[in-house]
């Protein structure tokens, strides 16, 4: 029988951690909650490219920013190798395990994963949730008590998730130099004199949010050097530190654009010679005049003669 809804309490949006993610973080997370292919053991499709179709303007820069918010923080478990994600606390919060037969499902479900990865994460899920809550029905079946003897391991040690506590693969993976969350500081360069304003403008004042924006240095990519063409390996941890600086980048741009704009409005708002819209206001006197729309410079007023100087109203000679 497949799912047709998916299950998430009000509860969520007094949690902290939860809080804490982006909005694209929680987008994702909600997106894939509900998603038609999760299964009654918390696993999805994981084809990023298909999912950009689901949402105007989606891109996916962001959801690889989003996605490695969630992976960071434990939320989803992903391998990309063979295109499935896990929501980590999914058959706990479901509560399905509540019933026996709902019990068979989410086995059945499990035996249809195809990340031995996966299947080892749901399993260590299976066996904290017995451990909390040892009266569900749900363990009462043939095949769940099978299904919790299988091998089992702890997400918060898989390369992908928090930093990795021992390796997880036999042999060892031999990681990539990790890139730093912080990207490096771009060496100052002298800085060049800006130009005066020209009070006839309509660009407005000069913008700093280039410098703002040079100040956090380039995009970091979101994969390591060796799959950056490719898809990351579920394994790969150095993926997985390129992943965290990625989102670390994104988030301070955004807060570099909040401030930005923040600057803009105080600018505005401080600001007597124009409106609300940073445009100038123009004299009570010269009303009868066809005068364009003038960004302002926030620095000088214009003259009465400079706004004349703007007039379209045409003239005898634009008849003749």
């Amino acid at each position: 029988m497949a799912r047709e809804h998916g299950r998430i309490f009000t509860s969520i949006w007094s949690d902290p951690d939860w809080r804490k993610l982006t909005a694209r973080a929680q987008h994702l997370y909600l997106t894939l909650l509900s998603a038609p292919s999760l299964s009654y053991c918390g696993v999805a499709d994981w084809r990023p490219k298909r999912m950009l179709q689901l949402a105007d303007g989606w891109t996916l820069a962001g959801l690889d920013a989003g996605s490695a918010e969630l992976v960071d923080r434990l939320y989803i478990v992903v391998d990309e190798g063979s295109e499935e994600v896990l929501v980590r606390s999914f058959i706990r919060n479901d509560g399905l395990m509540k019933q026996r037969h709902m019990g068979v499902s989410m086995a059945k479900a499990h035996s249809a994963v195809a990340s031995n990865t996966l299947r080892e994460v749901i399993v260590h899920e299976l066996i904290r949730l017995r451990t909390d809550m040892p009266d569900l029905k749900g363990w009462a079946s043939e095949m769940v008590q099978k299904l919790l003897t299988q091998p089992s391991v702890d997400p918060a040690t898989y390369p992908l998730g928090h930093t990795p506590i021992h390796p997880v693969i036999d042999p060892p993976i031999q990681y990539e130099s990790h890139p730093p969350i912080q990207p490096p500081r771009q060496p100052p360069s002298t800085p060049s004199p800006s130009p005066s304003p020209s009070p006839y403008s309509n660009s407005g004042y000069v913008s700093t949010e280039g410098h703002q924006r040079a100040s956090i240095g380039p995009e970091p990519p979101p994969r390591c050097h060796k799959h950056i063409n490719e898809p990351a390996v579920g394994s790969c941890g150095a993926c997985g530190d390129y992943r965290r600086a990625n989102a670390d980048w994104h988030r301070r741009d955004e807060e570099r654009a909040a401030s930005a704009k923040a600057t803009r409005r105080a600018v505005i708002d401080n600001c007597e010679f124009c409106d609300g819209q940073g445009n100038r206001i123009e004299p009570g006197e010269l009303w009868e005049l066809d005068l364009p729309v003038v960004k302002c410079d926030h620095v000088q007023p214009l003259s009465i003669a400079d706004w004349i100087s703007l007039d379209r109203t045409p003239t005898e000679a634009d008849h003749a």
